[in-house]
């Protein structure tokens, strides 16, 4: 790809896609009154830096190669001096801006386009839609809280779609694809906004043959209205704009770039272990935790468990994670020490962001509670099992004195109470709009901001997991990250999906879809928290094929294994499948069919001596289901069509006829994986 000035704008040129007429703008405040700067033609040689000003600031657009070779890339960044006499506050800043014929050459036209749309945070949905589909924010409050930047809510219209950090466009007629990525997200939180005109809704003629017509292609950095002095400079993160014959690689490309420019911490292996959380919940009691270790020794002690980690129920108050409860009569210290002895490491849960109104610390401390314009306290969520009454709060992360409490926090967790392993939740808060101490830093900075301070508590050595938390700001700091939803013991039905929007809330199935959705993130940001591994029969009603579905994403997707059932109480063809999610993990995933449809159903894992090929059934039906070893998928493996494979669940020899396997009848929400040697 290549960028050219012309006209004034500025056009990306990509052997499969090009984006045309580019133009930057800026939105900021002075003495209160909202101004934007929107040039409409730009000065500057063909190759660039091309630049444009008014009275208070100056734009300077540039480009360069983002790697050898076309297929790289381009890197794109805007630079903003402020000028003039007077402070303002910058808002948005539109790094491309492009629409109308001709504005995006794609294939055919937005009639065969597919768009991959990511989320904020780690709950927040991710997943291909066709231009007529609507994207809506979900209503239900608590997942509306609790996976939606307040900053980047979406219009529910059809054709107009918000994705957070990074977007992938597909051509699906000719495979001709675009990613559009921010490569840095501590800075600055980021969105890319696609618009089209459908057929029959804003364009007058029905039988338009391309589908549509581009309205917006827009790629923006939020500075959230921070102060800027005059002679201060500023710079949006890079976006690589990349074009390529195939969106699984541009994406993951994409996160590869993400990871090298922030200093992704990437495990040589995904820790696994134990959490008490999805059997015990916040009712956990030391008891329960020394039943999980002595099971760990026990019945389950040929399966991977590196960690055991307390959750969510050890503190007297959130916010207070220091002091811990009466269910915990010898200390967490003690706990931890029991748990460290057996060779494995101590983990512990906690939302250092968050405050309870009623905790020790926000009594102490309600400087430290970030407020809004108004000054009153930023409500960041409210948990009734935490406090019936009243909702957490947010703290103002860009405070001296509070990263001194979370580095001690963190320090004192670690080193003086002995867990290694430190869970981080509900870490969203932290990047929650609000007026704060530090004014001229962003929403991206001030969560950075806290995240640095619990790492520099921490040492280097401890392994933080991320969890609702805004994934750009983290890469870097965290090691695992939780990309999904909840599990649950049930799959999650169809009143669920209209209550949440289809996007969030308890749901396996939707956990699911974002670990197959997301899967590219792995082994480049982080290692990748699809969230645990329940194979149990008690207090559950996922079916045995639901199990199986579970097993079989997590371990294709090379994530994190974690189990959260009483191991002690699960029978043990149950305990066999957890082996076996450990036995099958190790390769390369590759979604093959990720832009096709919102559910993935092809899932290929490659490993040194075999490759997994996982079929997953999504419907709520029984269907016969079949795999094709043809195609430019099976192309990309260079195997040889053996005569018979073998499906991992069952131990199965299956023939394969005329390059099919047949796999029979599978189940509601089943799944098959063929084990094809090397």
């Amino acid at each position: 790809m290549r960028a050219e000035g012309r006209n004034g704008t500025v056009d990306l040129v990509g052997t499969h896609a090009s984006v045309r007429a580019t133009l930057p703008r800026v939105s900021y405040r002075l003495d209160g009154s909202r101004r934007v700067l929107a040039p409409t033609r730009l000065d500057g040689p063909a190759e660039g830096p091309w630049t444009a000003e008014d009275d208070h600031l100056r734009l300077a657009l540039a480009t360069r190669p983002a790697g050898r070779g076309p297929e790289a890339g381009l890197l794109v960044r805007l630079t903003v001096t402020i000028l003039g006499g007077t402070p303002l506050r910058l808002d948005d800043a539109v790094l491309l801006a492009t629409g109308g014929p001709g504005g995006l050459e794609l294939g055919a036209g937005p009639g065969s386009w597919s768009l991959y749309r990511n989320g904020w945070s780690s709950w927040a949905n991710a997943r291909p839609f066709r231009m007529p589909e609507t994207d809506s924010d979900p209503w239900l409050f608590n997942v509306r809280h609790a996976t939606l930047d307040p900053e980047t809510r979406r219009s529910g219209e059809p054709g107009r779609f918000r994705s957070e950090l990074v977007a992938g466009l597909t051509d699906l007629a000719s495979g001709a694809s675009l990613v559009l990525g921010f490569v840095g997200g501590a800075r600055c939180l980021s969105v890319v906004d696609l618009g089209v005109d459908l057929p029959g809704d804003r364009l007058d003629d029905d039988d338009d043959p391309t589908g549509g017509r581009l309205a917006e292609l827009a790629a923006t950095c939020r500075f959230d209205g921070i102060t800027a002095t005059p002679g201060t400079t500023v710079t949006t993160e890079d976006l690589l704009v990349a074009d390529g014959p195939d969106a699984p690689d541009l994406l993951e490309g994409w996160a590869a770039a993400l990871g090298a420019a922030q200093g992704a911490r990437v495990p040589a292996r995904p820790p696994h272990g134990w959490c008490s959380w999805y059997y015990h919940h916040g009712k956990v009691t030391e008891t329960d935790v020394r039943r999980a270790l002595a099971a760990a020794d026990g019945v389950a002690a040929d399966i991977p468990l590196g960690y055991v980690m307390v959750d969510d129920g050890h503190q007297a108050a959130v916010g207070d994670w220091l002091t811990t409860n009466a269910k915990f009569p010898s200390g967490l210290a003690a706990l931890a020490s029991s748990i460290t002895a057996t060779g494995r490491d101590a983990g512990i849960w906690l939302a250092p962001f968050i405050v309870d109104p009623d905790s020790d610390v926000a009594a102490a401390h309600p400087e430290w509670v970030l407020a809004d314009e108004a000054g009153d306290p930023v409500t960041a969520l409210w948990h009734p099992k935490w406090n019936r009454r009243r909702a957490q709060l947010a703290l103002d992360c860009t405070r001296p004195d509070v990263q001194a409490h979370l580095e001690g926090l963190a320090r004192t967790l670690r080193h003086d109470w002995g867990y290694r392993v430190l869970k981080l939740d509900f870490c969203f808060a932290a990047a929650l709009p609000g007026r704060r101490d530090d004014a001229t830093m962003t929403r991206a900075e001030a969560l950075r901001a806290g995240l640095d301070a619990i790492r520099r508590g921490a040492g280097d050595d401890a392994v933080l997991i991320g969890c609702g938390l805004p994934l750009g700001p983290a890469v870097g700091v965290v090691d695992g990250m939780r990309i999904g939803a909840d599990v649950a013991p049930t799959w999650g039905g169809r009143i669920g999906r209209w209550a949440t929007s289809d996007q969030g809330g308890l749901s396996t199935r939707i956990a699911m879809r974002n670990t197959l959705t997301r899967a590219f993130l792995h082994g480049h940001l982080w290692a990748n928290d699809p969230d645990c591994v329940m194979v149990r029969t008690d207090r559950t009603r996922l079916t045995e094929a639901e199990v199986r579905f579970l097993v079989a994403a997590v371990a294709l997707t090379d994530g994190m294994i974690v189990s959260s059932d009483r191991l002690d109480l699960v029978p043990p063809e149950r305990l066999d499948l957890l082996r076996l999610a450990h036995e099958l993990a190790g390769g390369h995933c590759r979604v093959a069919d990720l832009m096709q449809g919102p559910e993935p159903t092809t899932v290929v894992s490659t490993k040194a001596h075999e490759v997994l090929w996982g079929h997953f059934h999504w419907g709520d039906h029984p269907a016969r289901a079949h795999v094709t070893l043809a195609g430019p998928e099976w192309e990309r493996l260079g195997l040889r069509v053996p005569e018979t494979v073998v499906e991992a669940f069952t131990g199965e020899a299956l023939p394969v006829r005329d390059g099919r396997v047949a796999l029979g009848v599978l189940d509601p929400h089943d799944v098959r994986i063929l084990r094809l040697p090397r």
